[in-house]
């Protein structure tokens, strides 16, 4: 039997609260991986045929998982392809019970590393390495940016939406 692309060094993590599942991302070996485990025991999740429920990301570089609307997102820059500026981002959109890839969606952040993901049930919310301390609310299905919401504004600290 060959070895698992499944390590024990996490990197981000997301709770799907309709189905009582987290999904681990991790780091892997020849592609990140994302994992779906009970919660309560941390126990990988199988299928109907006892397979083990992950998928393997098409990079060794993602950053960050989330549970939008019935699928996992995993964000990760796409290398080579910057031309001078940061790398272009993208989310894995992925099928809660298969953990494949059902899409790709590029993301309209110029920030750099997606460094965080979460959802508010309407958009995707991303924290990212560049352009100052704000979230950034995506639109999961085109990937472009809704709006910015910054921590501060340079007069204070107060919350700032543009």
């Amino acid at each position: 039997m060959g070895s698992s692309p499944i390590s024990n060094t996490p990197l981000d993590l997301a709770y799907n609260a309709d189905d009582r599942e987290m999904y681990i991302l991790v780091d892997g070996n020849g592609g990140d991986v994302v994992v779906a485990v009970n919660p309560s025991t941390g126990a990988i999740l199988t299928d109907s045929t006892g397979a083990q429920r992950y998928g393997t990301v098409n990079s060794e570089d993602a950053f960050a998982v989330a549970y939008h609307d019935g699928s996992v997102y995993v964000a990760y820059e796409e290398r080579g392809t910057g031309f001078g500026g940061p790398p272009p981002v993208v989310a894995s959109k992925r099928s809660t019970s298969t953990l494949a890839e059902t899409a790709l969606v590029n993301l309209s952040s110029n920030c750099g590393q997606i460094r965080g993901l979460d959802s508010d049930g309407t958009a995707l919310l991303a924290t990212v390495q560049h352009c100052g301390p704000k979230v950034e609310t995506i639109n999961p299905s085109n990937g472009m940016q809704i709006r910015d919401i910054y921590f501060w504004s340079s007069g204070g600290s107060q919350w700032q939406d543009e």
